[in-house]
């Protein structure tokens, strides 16, 4: 509590200071504005309301870090899915690269201030939160959303274990649609057509049938071909197919009471993403037995000859494919019963079926094919109160979560080198060879969670300058998972298990808010995060089916959010300070005999400390600048003797986390030939870091920047808008993952699309 104090008394001091000096100023000049036309003063062009503290507020006014984009934000930068909001957000590492050959691109990775998780399997949670109109996605497959009539997005950076419970040790992303409209019925119309045959339309349409109801249907899709291409097989390699449609219908029979129904469905259908191996190790061990059968089988040796020469063309022996099917359905009501209070429901069910498969390995020679399939079901009832007594706000609530999830992981290991050594006499038998052409499975699971929470925060007004806020929740999370695995050369039953577990968790916050000018924030905090303990799921034996203890995190912050120059620069500042315990880390290893032993452990302790810097500044009309500093200082501070022999030793540096990231932004609105023309530049910058927790030298990733550009024009006496675009300016070369297969000691990567250009247009009615 020593930095807390610390934090407080900083806060505290200067606030004071700045509070002193505004009375000082504004008792001098005698031109300056009353507080209620302060009040009255547009806001600023830069104003977003958020919803970080379960509430809207104007996003100043939240002494939370949070970085928001608005739909105009999103389109100006040409933002087609989520992920395309992490260059522009300090502290945000977020891609859909396939990881360790998984085959799938639709599994968001997703890491704050160095926090999250990469592995897409069911056991193991995510260590940031996506909502989507505050429903929660219990899964990472699936999860890399179409932008398609969003309102907003939020990145709350930090643990927000409190208002929004499980699995946000990390953070949490809120995606927020537009509602119905009960007043103006309107169409808007989009599309992108560009390099590789890209074809991306959206629309959508808002109709008001009376005054008290009103529907709204959105839609899109995108079509593109692939920039990846095999030696061995035909056909491209990472094409994107994918395609939604989402309806809302508002009924607000009164001014205090509404209702929200929704329907969502989207679908992806699309070969596995460009994968090629980047290094081929010694032959040991499994590849040993292989590289011994090669010359007789007719197949290539598993060296370093295999390696890719070109970062976009493997030597696959098939395509793979990538599916999705992902659907859901909502119900939220909300009731003014008194002034200023509020009641709300929100009732969700949502389900996911995903499939994908690739050659893992990537090369002719037949190492490692991984399929994974994933059927998943959730059901979720929030209940929410608010409202405000005299200085007092108060949020509370209540949460419940039932997930039933069944699942598959194929890892076919040296596939057929089983059926060639039976036919040659040599197997079943006790000979090496047999032990490592027997080494593949197939592991069908279960696994079912039902977890409920309690909620409450409350702001207490001491001043019209001065507030503390204190919340608290309580978590209670049962476990229950099933699997077997069967060798799928042999189909013979290898292991078996049945685990459940019980956790529980207080994750309370408290802070200080001090507003000594009306646009000058300071605030500090402490708050604890929490991401639930859970179960090996890939566990390659039945001693390996270890529980895995839940995570948490102690996490103190401070931070400042200001604007000057009658609102035109916006200067937002935090520091943290975030310690992990129990850190949930996957690491894939060789055990004793050489054989694949890929699991999930605790890797004791790990530390996170840095800063975040956002600007925007408008110094004359029509000219935006905007520029993003985060520095992150991540790593692992104390270890286990379990997860050291793994390779997780201090000193390790977090996962996907690059010290520094810059982002720099420019745009510059004009009139021309009576009509508006827009122009914008995104740069962004990031240090090296490592993919993988284990920090092998062949994950690390060089440092890296990228440049988009975009100039725009709206035809005259029309509402159509037209622009160009390239993104990748400069063709940069870097990896979205890089992974590292121990037992056959290969590396490979999923490298970034290349230079592309187009032109998009839109419409609205």
């Amino acid at each position: 509590m020593a930095r807390m104090r610390h934090y407080f008394a900083s806060i505290i001091a200067m606030s004071v200071a700045l509070h002193m000096n505004a009375g000082a100023a504004h008792a001098q000049d005698q031109v300056s504005p009353q507080p209620d036309e302060a009040a009255a003063r547009p806001a600023s062009a830069d104003d977003i309301v958020v919803t970080a503290r379960r509430r809207a507020e104007r996003l100043q006014d939240v002494p939370v870090a949070v970085t928001a984009l608005s739909a105009a934000n999103l389109e100006a930068k040409g933002a087609s899915d989520i992920a395309a909001i992490a260059p522009s957000t300090p502290g945000l590492s977020f891609n859909g690269g396939a990881v360790g050959g998984s085959g799938t691109s639709s599994s968001a990775q997703i890491f704050i201030r160095g926090i999250g998780q990469d592995d897409y399997l069911p056991t193991t949670d995510p260590g940031v939160g996506i909502y989507i109109d505050e429903i929660y996605l219990g899964r990472t497959t699936g999860s890399i959303l179409s932008l398609t009539d969003i309102e907003r997005v939020e990145v709350l950076r930090g643990p927000q274990g409190t208002l929004f419970g499980r699995n946000t040790i990390g953070g949490a992303i809120l995606v927020t649609t537009r509602k119905p409209d009960l007043s103006d019925a309107y169409v808007n119309l989009s599309g992108n057509f560009g390099e590789r045959s890209l074809v991306e339309l959206k629309g959508s349409a808002n109709a008001p049938v009376t005054d008290t109801l009103a529907v709204k249907v959105s839609a899109g899709m995108r079509k593109q071909d692939g920039y990846g291409r095999s030696t061995v097989t035909p056909g491209r390699f990472g094409d994107t197919d994918r395609w939604g449609v989402t309806g809302q219908v508002l009924f607000q029979p009164t001014p205090e009471l509404k209702f929200l129904l929704s329907g969502d469905y989207s679908k992806i259908d699309q070969p596995s993403p460009t994968q090629v191996v980047t290094n081929i190790g010694p032959a040991v061990g499994l590849i040993a037995a292989y590289n011994g059968t090669a010359a007789a089988r007719g197949l290539p040796l598993f060296n370093q000859a295999l390696v890719a020469t070109d970062r976009f063309t493997s030597g696959s022996q098939r395509r793979g494919y990538d599916k999705a099917t992902v659907k859901g359905i909502s119900l939220s009501g909300e009731y003014e019963f008194a002034k200023d209070w509020a009641i709300k429901s929100i009732t969700a069910y949502r389900k996911s079926d995903v499939a994908f498969s690739a050659d893992a390995d990537t090369t002719a020679a037949p190492i490692f094919d991984v399929t994974t399939t994933v059927n998943q079901e959730q059901f979720s009832q929030e209940f929410q109160v608010s409202g405000t007594v005299g200085p007092l706000s108060l949020t509370a609530g209540t949460y419940y979560y039932d997930e039933d999830i069944d699942y598959s992981l194929t890892a076919d290991i040296l596939p057929g080198l089983y059926g060639f050594l039976v036919g040659n006499g040599v197997c079943p038998s006790a000979a090496a060879p047999c032990f490592a052409a027997t080494r593949g499975f197939r592991q069908p699971s279960t696994l079912s969670i039902k977890a409920y929470a309690g909620f409450g925060q409350g702001t207490l007004k001491f001043t019209d300058w001065l507030s503390a806020t204190g919340g608290i929740r309580y978590s209670v999370e049962k476990r229950q998972f099933e699997t077997q695995s069967f060798g799928t050369a042999t189909g013979a039953l290898q292991f078996a298990g049945n685990q459940h577990r019980r956790y529980s968790q207080w994750t309370p916050k408290i802070g200080l808010e001090v507003k000594p000018t009306r646009d000058v924030l300071l605030y500090a905090s402490y708050s604890k995060g929490y991401k639930s303990g859970t179960f090996n799921g890939r566990a390659t034996s039945g001693p390996a089916l270890n529980e895995v203890l839940p995570e948490n995190s102690d996490s103190y912050e401070a931070g400042i959010k200001s604007q000057f120059w009658d609102r035109r620069i916006t200067l937002n500042l935090s520091v943290y300070d975030v310690t992990y315990k129990n850190l949930q880390t996957t690491v894939t290893v060789r055990d004793s005999n050489g054989a694949p032993a890929t699991a999930l452990i605790n890797a004791a302790k790990a530390k996170a400390k840095g800063f975040e810097a956002e600007l925007t500044v408008r110094p004359m009309d029509g000219l935006m600048l905007n520029a993003t500093w985060g520095y992150i200082d991540g790593k692992i501070t104390e270890t286990t003797p379990i997860a050291a022999a793994q390779g997780l030793l201090i000193g390790n540096r977090l996962t996907k986390t690059p010290k520094n990231k810059i982002s720099l932004a420019a745009q510059y609105d004009w009139e021309l030939f009576g009509s508006d023309a827009f122009a914008r530049v995104d740069y962004s910058w990031q240090s090296s870091m490592f993919h993988t927790p284990l920090n092998q030298v062949n994950t690390f990733e060089d440092s890296y920047a990228l440049t988009n550009a975009r100039i725009g024009y709206t035809l005259p006496n029309t509402q159509v808008r037209t622009s160009v675009f390239v993104n990748n300016v400069f063709n940069k070369r870097y990896a979205l993952n890089r992974s590292y297969v121990a037992f056959a000691d290969y590396n490979t990567a999923n490298f970034a699309r290349p230079r592309e250009w187009g032109v998009s247009l839109a419409v609205d009615f």
